[in-house]
């Protein structure tokens, strides 16, 4: 017999540090005694199947097992249940789903299953997998380098096309072990040179597409093995982050065609790039065309309020950094001295160009969004959301060509 915790969905988070809330004053646990088969034991080996494992509300049963399922605590109730099961042997047992609020006689000690979380957190490390889309010279490896304090990207301004980029567009993909304060981040940067590059761009977005459905069957492959590693490398994008030319009325027809595409399998988050080309008046303006033809063309951006059960507090900054989008970035790795003070940003001929000056740019919102906040929430969206639906899709298809051959079959072996 084996015990299924039940605990609420909203765990402390362990990304919005830097705006850290103190613990809740209390810690609900729900007990229900249950027969669990041997694969689902819950020996869990990262961040993800942790959370997953505390925070499920149930396990699937998968055995004929008559089990009797009382929320209450009341022991003749179960012993009552119990003896009814026994009596009636081959038949399902009822399950309540009545949950009711005790009220603890003593000290237990599962208000320790956030530290158990978060020690498990520390010891595996997370993976975030972060796509770039754009053409050449807008300034992707600069801001990538400049988001994660790290030189991650080769600047690829001086890069001469090959002979087979003249037609396509290269997925190149690097990784990199990140470690900040004692936690461990394996980072992979997805790059698309070539995208955007050429005189005939129609079709530029379906490599992109391509490989995030790979990286998608490649898990589903991996997961369905009856002899699956307990630990999956997670190769699925977790974000892609779309540069915009600035200074365009609006999104280019190869921004709306391909925004709309990747919008469908994947987070996708449009930015501005070199958004200190434009003056104030200008950027407004173009923010405000780009989120009309976003709205026009039905272009799915992160965040989506409908995407997971948001609290309060997480659906105010989800609605706080969905007035911002697009965000208008500014890519610097060289440090400067201002004010007596280090920070990093441009010397121009008209002045500073600070980019942790929330005036200058929206570098700092963007990275208290995508880093502090919603990092574990891009990757919890791309499991439950993007991957469950594609991965639907595909069961979907599956079953209805088998469906078609079995009829197939069929009237094939019917005389005529």
């Amino acid at each position: 017999m084996s015990y299924s915790h039940h605990t609420p969905r909203d765990l402390p988070s362990f990304q919005r540090h830097h705006r850290a809330s103190p613990p809740p004053p209390s810690l609900t646990l729900s007990l229900s005694v249950m027969s669990v088969p041997a694969h689902l034991e819950p020996d869990l080996q990262t961040f993800d199947s942790a959370t997953e494992s505390i925070a499920s509300s149930t396990f699937e049963m998968t055995e004929n097992v008559p089990v009797a399922v009382h929320s209450s605590g009341d022991p003749n109730a179960a012993a009552e249940s119990a003896a009814a099961a026994a009596a009636a042997p081959g038949t399902e047992a009822e399950v309540t789903d009545r949950v009711h609020m005790t009220q603890l006689n003593g000290f237990v000690g599962f208000h320790k299953l956030c530290d158990q979380v978060h020690r498990r957190a520390i010891k595996h490390g997370f993976e975030f997998n972060v796509m770039v889309v754009g053409p050449s010279g807008i300034g992707k490896s600069t801001f990538i380098n400049t988001l994660f304090s790290s030189l991650l990207l080769q600047s690829k301004s001086d890069r001469i096309p090959s002979a087979a980029d003249e037609k396509t567009v290269v997925i190149e993909r690097i990784t990199h072990q990140l470690v900040e304060q004692g936690t461990r981040l394996l980072l992979t940067v997805i790059d698309t040179p070539g995208f955007g590059d050429h005189i005939n761009n129609q079709d530029a977005w379906e490599p992109i597409v391509t490989y995030i459905k790979k990286q998608y069957d490649d898990y589903r492959t991996i997961e369905a093995r009856p002899d699956r590693p307990r630990h999956i490398s997670d190769t699925r994008v977790h974000l892609v982050i779309y540069f915009l030319q600035p200074g365009t009325a609006g999104l280019r027809p190869l921004d709306a065609k391909a925004m709309y595409e990747i919008g469908r399998v994947a987070n996708l988050i449009p930015v501005i790039a070199k958004s200190d080309s434009l003056t104030m008046n200008e950027r407004a303006a173009f923010k405000a065309a780009v989120k009309a033809d976003i709205q026009a063309n039905k272009i799915a951006v992160y965040p989506n309020s409908s995407d997971l059960q948001y609290d309060e507090e997480e659906t105010q900054v989800n609605v706080e950094a969905a007035e911002m989008i697009p965000f208008a970035i500014i890519g610097a790795t060289d440090t400067i001295v201002k004010d007596s003070e280090v920070t990093r940003g441009r010397i121009t001929p008209f002045g500073i160009i600070d980019i942790e000056n929330e005036e200058h740019c929206e570098f700092s919102q963007f990275r208290r969004f995508i880093i502090h906040s919603n990092m574990k929430d891009l990757i919890d969206v791309t499991s439950q959301m993007h991957y469950e639906h594609y991965r639907a899709r595909k069961i979907s298809k599956k079953k209805r060509n088998r469906a078609r051959e079995a009829a197939a079959a069929s009237n094939a072996m019917t005389p005529s």
